[in-house]
């Protein structure tokens, strides 16, 4: 234990969003328990409380997504790959390719993405 002659608690700095009444979001910066709102962040930002990405970084997230989701699936259509599925998993992996075309591309909500085949096995 240290001697601490003002017996200050040093709990550190950092920032954190705290949910309002209204439904918006408090950003708080806290200096060793002092506490100050640096903005107030909307809910329809809830998911971006350092701001929304630009269009260039939506898309390369959403492609990334996209690429490896393709990728994962590859084996689906090789040649010598018997199941009954593979050409639902065409389907799917023609779903993946179309996605640019959306028209929510590149900020697609989690009911946009294609569903792939219920039976298939997709190696995670």
């Amino acid at each position: 234990m240290t001697d601490n002659p003002n017996n200050d608690q040093n709990v550190g700095t950092f920032e954190y969003m705290r949910e309002r009444d209204d439904g918006d979001f408090d950003i708080v910066f806290s200096d060793n328990g002092v506490e100050t709102v640096v903005r107030i962040l909307p809910v329809a930002d809830r998911e971006y409380p350092n701001g929304r990405p630009s269009t260039e970084d939506a898309t390369r997230e959403a492609r990334q997504m996209r690429d490896g989701l393709l990728s994962s699936t590859d084996f689906t259509q090789v040649p010598d790959w018997a199941n009954a599925k593979k050409a639902e998993w065409a389907t799917y992996r023609q779903a993946l390719r179309a996605l640019p075309t959306h028209a929510n591309w590149p900020g697609l909500a989690q009911s946009d993405w294609p569903t792939p085949p219920e039976s298939g096995v997709v190696p995670q």
